[in-house]
């Protein structure tokens, strides 16, 4: 996830006490802990990564989000087999395209959730805010209800929010259900209109569990909820900076909407550059000194510091490890430019 979009998250679930909440940037292997026994005193909720699977089924109207009777779980080693790609181009958006959106949304998520107020949004004021790096956006507080909503002006990315202080064990035992359940709500409610070629794929699924217990009590574990990260795919190659993220609360049902995208409208062809001069505009450095773990190319959306982008950027992304880190063997992050044209843009334009 981008920096600013786990800012906005805080800004709305402020007060919930978890871990490992970057889990939505990259997959896990991870395996859920079994419930134990414990002399520790009572903790939060605490995100913990599902069992891991390919793919998962899913059906209904659903199916359309997804291109099929499966979604797949994203993951690295993608490379451009073509000698030309289709990046997709992004919608644009404004203050007042936002506002709009806000309401209309907000609108359907608020009376499409259980114990919804009766009609939040007809005393709501939107005001403008600048809590993130003086960075403005669009703000529709409910009071101290709880419920609030934030969109961003500058590439129409969204939340959705409600309070959740029951937590007891969720209903939602498995990933699949998980699954089942975030893209039947967005079906529904019509929180996604996917563009020709554009499809979902997962990011990633987190369980939240919460312990309680004392000094004098063994901690007993309950599943209370989980984080399900959604990212796509235009004409079969991933989208990089952006996600769909759905929270279940302990009841079994949304309790936040997280889009952080931008809507795909249309396509610009683009020609590839050939593998050895990909390869070649790699950091000297990094060649020399660092131990490549994995390429991964795909298109790319900038997202933060408020950045407006026309069209994706065409890219890939070499992971390294530095075995002589000062704190041990820690993890590099390289972009380079994939496009023949090597000044075309990875990332967007700061006003």
């Amino acid at each position: 996830m981008t920096t600013r979009s786990l800012a906005l998250i805080g800004l709305v679930t402020a007060g919930a006490s978890v871990s490992n909440t970057n889990s939505a940037a990259q997959p896990s292997n991870l395996e859920p802990q079994p419930a134990i026994a414990s002399t520790a005193p009572a903790q939060g909720p605490r995100l913990r990564f599902a069992p891991v699977s390919d793919a998962y089924a899913v059906s209904g109207a659903a199916s359309a989000l997804v291109g099929g009777s499966q979604i797949t779980r994203r993951k690295p080693g993608f490379s451009f087999t073509t000698s030309t790609v289709a990046r997709p181009r992004f919608a644009t958006s404004d203050g007042s395209k936002a506002i709009a959106q806000l309401r209309d949304l907000g609108g359907r998520f608020f009376r499409g959730v259980r114990k919804a107020p009766d009609d939040p949004l007809a005393a709501s004021v939107f005001r403008t805010a600048q809590p993130l790096a003086g960075l403005p956006f669009l703000s529709l507080s409910l009071g101290d209800s709880g419920w609030g909503a934030l969109a961003l002006p500058e590439s129409g990315a969204f939340l959705l929010h409600r309070p959740d202080k029951v937590q007891h064990q969720s209903p939602i035992q498995n990933t699949e259900q998980a699954i089942a359940v975030a893209l039947q709500f967005i079906s529904d409610n019509g929180f996604l209109s996917p563009a020709s070629n554009e499809t979902l794929d997962l990011i990633d699924v987190s369980a939240i569990y919460r312990s309680e217990g004392d000094e004098t009590q063994a901690r007993q574990v309950s599943k209370v909820g989980h984080h399900v990260a959604f990212g796509r795919k235009y004409r079969g190659v991933p989208v990089d900076g952006g996600f769909f993220l759905v929270v279940l609360n302990s009841d079994g049902e949304v309790s936040t909407v997280h889009k952080a995208w931008r809507d795909i409208v249309g396509e610009i062809p683009v020609e590839v550059a050939n593998e050895s001069t990909i390869m070649g505009r790699r950091d000297p450095i990094k060649v020399n000194y660092l131990v490549q773990k994995d390429r991964s190319c795909a298109f790319t959306e900038d997202l933060d510091g408020g950045a407006t982008q026309v069209a994706a950027g065409v890219g890939c992304k070499f992971t390294y490890d530095d075995p002589a880190g000062e704190r041990g063997s820690r993890t590099i992050l390289e972009w380079v430019n994939a496009a023949k044209d090597e000044t075309l843009p990875l990332k967007g334009v700061r006003q």
